[in-house]
């Protein structure tokens, strides 16, 4: 029988020796709690919130062209914008016409001799639209007319409205100095316009 399994007497009491105590002593093996390994802890990172954008940024949409300036014009479809851009420029630096504030179309404000006058260049202007089928946007008081020319289908400035507004302006050359030159705006359906007395009121009667 090995020794190292003999039972020991200890102060009256028997010790029994464990066979592998010279190892807990030497190496410390068995005075270790047993260990249980666990797998490694993925650390679960959240991906920030997506930032709020301020009321006052804009972003436009892939779609959406933001125009160079307050004065281009706004074409409709099936346009050749570069042809028309370059015609147009050209009429309104040579012409009292202008980009109306929409960017859709071409206005001039005339002003003639006489009413008479007026609703001959009218009846022109309104024979020569019916035979294009192209018709103008016009607002008359007395020897006052404006005259605006846009497409509305599809919408957009289009060379029809270009062609129209040289025609307006051959038709009002013609009637020489009938045509007075003006600066002012338009004047608006049912208004009045000082110093346009049409003569067809009380004082026109009392006379």
């Amino acid at each position: 029988m090995l020794s190292f399994l003999a039972p020991r007497l200890v102060r009256g009491q028997i010790q029994t020796r464990h066979p592998l105590a010279h190892l807990s002593r030497r190496s410390g093996l068995l005075s270790q709690p047993s260990r249980t390994l666990l797998p490694p802890t993925t650390a679960t990172v959240r991906s920030p919130l997506p930032t709020r954008m301020s009321s006052n940024s804009s972003s436009p949409s892939p779609t959406s062209q933001t125009p160079p300036g307050a004065s281009t014009p706004i074409f409709g479809p099936n346009t050749d914008a570069e042809a028309l851009t370059r015609d147009l420029s050209a009429f309104l630096s040579t012409t009292p016409w202008r980009l109306s504030a929409d960017r859709m179309g071409l206005e001039r404000h005339f002003r003639f001799r006489t009413f008479k006058d007026t609703w001959a260049y009218m009846t022109t202007i309104a024979a020569h639209s019916q035979s294009a089928r192209h018709h103008p946007e016009w607002t008359n008081v007395y020897s006052s007319l404006h005259v605006r020319w846009t497409t509305h289908a599809p919408r957009g400035l289009s060379a029809k409205d270009l062609a129209m507004a040289r025609l307006c302006e051959a038709e009002a050359a013609k009637l020489g100095d009938k045509v007075v030159p003006v600066e002012q705006p338009a004047v608006a359906v049912g208004s009045s316009a000082e110093g346009m007395e049409c003569g067809c009121g009380e004082a026109k009667r009392e006379k």
